[in-house]
């Protein structure tokens, strides 16, 4: 097969779950050189060197999270949490401060705010504001500071990342890519990877939000019969360039 530019385009996927519109994936290997200077002749240089891989890795800057993806990047956990009613959850007032309610409101439907035992229906905008994330009471309003207070509302639909809970384990990485310039498919599949986030997570930015995975490259021992331990590459079906 003739030598190719590589303009490449394409999806990865991490233990199946498929991170598209990566802008970039890049395959690195570090190499470790052992070297025995040359002491028997006048002028030094190197009597002989050999070199080792030390470490075969590789890096995505991705756009798109779910849960799952988040979790890996925060060594977390993740789940599903289900729209729901929310009877009378009991809050405490803080004038002028948020209080965080137990699960993400669904502002589309105004809650219930009443006094604790129930009797007072406070008014929005007035009483207090809503976010998705609680209840302000406002300065002026009719609930004054310290007050025990009951909030119905309808929760969002949510994943939820629990952070720094359990490091994520090894997994296989799959590259589904193209090469643009020459339109033919590349692949790369890659056995088992310990992978992590970069320790970076953009809550609020000008751009579209990216981070950064990272993962090293291990051995894959049920691999045998003279094929690489670690991974492969194969370009327009044709293996390795």
């Amino acid at each position: 097969m003739a030598d190719k530019t590589i303009l490449g385009v394409g999806q990865i996927a991490i233990d199946g779950r498929v991170i598209e519109n990566p802008t970039t994936f890049e395959i690195t290997l570090e190499y470790q050189d052992i070297s025995l200077p040359n002491l028997g002749t006048p002028g030094g240089g190197e009597y002989d060197k050999k070199s080792r891989i030390s470490t075969i890795g590789f890096s995505a800057t991705i756009h798109d999270f779910s849960a799952a993806t988040l979790a890996r990047l925060l060594s977390g956990t993740a789940s599903s949490v289900a729209s729901s009613v929310i009877s009378d959850e009991s809050m405490t007032s803080r004038i002028g401060k948020l209080v965080i309610t137990a699960e993400v409101i669904d502002t589309a439907v105004s809650p219930v705010v009443t006094s604790d035992p129930a009797g007072t229906t406070y008014i929005e905008g007035t009483d207090y504001v809503v976010s998705s994330a609680g209840i302000r009471t406002l300065t002026g309003g009719a609930i004054s500071d310290a007050t025990a207070i009951l909030v119905s509302y309808t929760s969002y639909a949510s994943g939820k990342v629990e952070m720094a809970t359990s490091i994520a384990s090894d997994v296989a990485v799959i590259f589904d890519g193209w090469n643009d310039q020459e339109n033919v498919p590349i692949v790369g599949e890659f056995y088992k990877v310990s992978i992590r986030g970069d320790g970076g997570l953009p809550l609020i930015s000008e751009e579209y939000g990216a981070a950064t995975i990272q993962g090293s490259m291990l051995r894959d021992t049920t691999k045998t019969g003279g094929v690489s331990q670690y991974g492969k590459l194969m370009v327009g079906g044709v293996p390795v360039l």
